[in-house]
């Protein structure tokens, strides 16, 4: 870190929040691609040179606040002299913060470049890709899981305009961003994650499998001498035979009595009622 960037004070959040915010290899790619969409969008508008600061720590003080540490009902509300957050203001101006500036260039990957939809190598991935792949190294290396893990999936709130958004009405947030999640058990550690790209992305085999192999394997743990826990969702004695033969991995689930490998005794058996 520079001597400018040390200059910086967080007011109310910890060393902790912000050393991890400003770990090497997340705060420096993001603004790097941003630098170059703000200088590709600066013909749009006239542009104030003194709107302008030092990218490396604007982007980290902007994920530092997207942390939600001290959440407010309004954006506009952090920047508010009524208010004891001096943290915001200090940082950055609040139109550098919103729709004008940063969170309207805001890329994590090579947008110029970017296939389009109906393109033979699209992904709808693709705008986020390269930020969930440095989360996840930096999940594996803070933090090694200790024996029990879960797999389980989050909506990530998110009623905007986006492929990925997804409508479950049995959820708390039934519109988002579905994302799965390998995680310790005892901490609730979050050793990987995994976005779902929507039913436009085919699988091998069911999809379930699919998301408990991927974790696994990204989250380093096979032959690790893990134990998996999972959801009727993903649970199935075919699975968890091929976690035991290829990865090394026991895995332990609530399971469908119609679950396709079961005995037929306990297919056959009717659930008792509560």
């Amino acid at each position: 870190m520079s001597s400018d960037e040390s200059d910086v004070e967080f007011e109310g959040f910890s060393e902790t929040d912000v050393t991890n915010v400003e770990q090497e290899g997340i705060g420096d790619n993001i603004e790097e691609d941003y630098n170059e969409s703000d200088n590709e969008n600066e013909g749009e508008r006239e542009v104030n040179v003194d709107e302008r600061g030092d990218g490396a720590v604007e982007i980290k003080a902007f994920l530092t606040y997207q942390m939600g540490i001290s959440r407010k009902p309004s954006t506009k509300l952090y920047w508010s002299t009524d208010l004891i957050m001096v943290i915001f203001s200090s940082t950055m101006t609040r139109d550098r913060y919103t729709s004008t500036q940063i969170l309207r260039y805001l890329h994590f990957s090579d947008h110029v470049n970017e296939p389009r939809q109906g393109e033979q190598n699209f992904n709808p991935l693709y705008k986020i890709k390269p930020f969930v792949n440095q989360l996840n190294n930096k999940f594996g290396l803070e933090y090694v899981p200790k024996r029990n893990v879960t797999i389980d999936e989050c909506m990530v709130p998110f009623k905007g305009r986006s492929l990925l958004k997804q409508y479950i009405p049995s959820k708390p947030h039934k519109w988002g961003v579905k994302v799965w999640m390998l995680a310790e058990s005892d901490n609730s550690y979050i050793q990987y994650i995994d976005v779902y790209p929507g039913r436009t992305v085919r699988t091998e085999g069911s999809l379930g499998s699919s998301v408990v192999k991927n974790c696994i394997e990204g989250a380093n743990i096979a032959g690790q001498g893990n134990d998996v826990y999972t959801d009727i969702f993903f649970t199935s004695p075919n699975l968890y035979l091929e976690l035991l033969e290829n990865y090394e991995t026991a895995a332990c689930g609530t399971v469908r009595t119609s679950r396709a490998g079961l005995p037929k005794d306990i297919m056959c058996k009717k659930p008792k009622k509560s």
